[in-house]
C-alpha cells in the first residue's frame, strides 16, 4: 500500500526557518551577513537533495521498520507564511507491505514502552491538537482499516521503531543536509545583501 506522508509526520527534515537548512555567509571576521535569495528555489534544492537520497533514506528506516519498501518525494512541500506555529515541509509516499506492518502492530500490542511513546508524544494539551491517535488501540483500527488516521498511525509506529534505537531521524537530515551544503547550498542562487 502507498501512503502520503510528509515531513512533519516523519521527522527527517526541520524545515528553514532558524536551522541548519537556512543559508549563512559571514565575513572574514566571523560577522553574519545578510543574504538574499528565494525561498521556493531553496525549497526546490532542498527537496532535490532528498530525492537524490531516496535510497539512503530508505536503507536507514528498514533498519527498524522493515515493512517499508519504497520511499519517493514527489517534488512538492508547503511552506508557512508564518512561523510561529508551522514550519516548513516536504511531501513523499512511502509503500509499505501491510502484512509485515501488521505483524509489527501485533508485537507492540503489549509493549508498554510503545504505548507511552503514544501517550508522551501525540496526546493533545492546551495548545497543541493532535490528529495522530495516542493510543494503540485507535493506532490499530486506522491501519486494520486504512481509517483518516492511517498515515498518522503508520508515521507514530515507525517513529517509535527508529527513535527507540538510535537517533536514526536526526542522523538522516544531518547527512543530507551535510551532502547539500558541501554542494554550496544544493546550488541555490544568493546574493550577499548591501547594507
Amino acid at each position: 500500500m502507498k501512503y502520503n506522508l510528509n515531513t512533519n509526520l516523519i521527522p527527517i527534515f526541520s524545515g528553514t526557518y532558524e536551522t541548519i537548512w537556512q543559508p549563512n555567509e559571514f565575513d572574514d571576521e566571523g560577522n553574519e551577513l545578510n543574504i538574499d535569495y528565494d525561498h521556493k528555489d531553496l525549497m526546490k534544492s532542498i527537496v532535490t537533495i532528498f530525492k537524490e537520497n531516496e535510497n539512503y533514506i530508505l536503507k536507514e528506516l528498514q533498519e527498524k521498520a522493515s515493512f517499508i519498501k519504497k520511499i519517493v518525494f514527489t517534488n512538492t512541500f508547503s511552506s508557512p507564511r508564518e512561523y510561529n506555529f508551522n514550519t516548513d515541509t516536504i511531501d513523499f509516499d512511502l509503500t509499505i507491505n501491510k502484512k509485515e506492518l501488521n505483524k509489527v502492530l501485533k508485537d507492540l500490542e503489549h509493549n508498554q514502552d510503545f504505548k507511552n511513546f503514544l501517550k508522551e508524544n501525540y496526546s493533545s494539551y492546551d495548545g497543541f491538537m493532535s490528529f495522530t491517535p495516542n493510543n494503540y488501540n485507535e493506532i490499530k483500527e486506522n491501519i486494520e482499516n486504512n481509517g483518516m488516521e492511517a498515515e498518522q498511525s503508520i508515521s507514530a509506529i515507525i517513529n517509535y521503531l527508529v527513535m527507540i534505537a538510535r537517533n536514526t531521524l536526526h542522523e538522516i537530515e544531518e547527512t543530507i543536509y551535510e551532502e547539500w551544503n558541501c554542494n554550496g547550498y544544493g546550488g541555490l542562487d544568493y546574493n550577499i545583501s548591501e547594507y
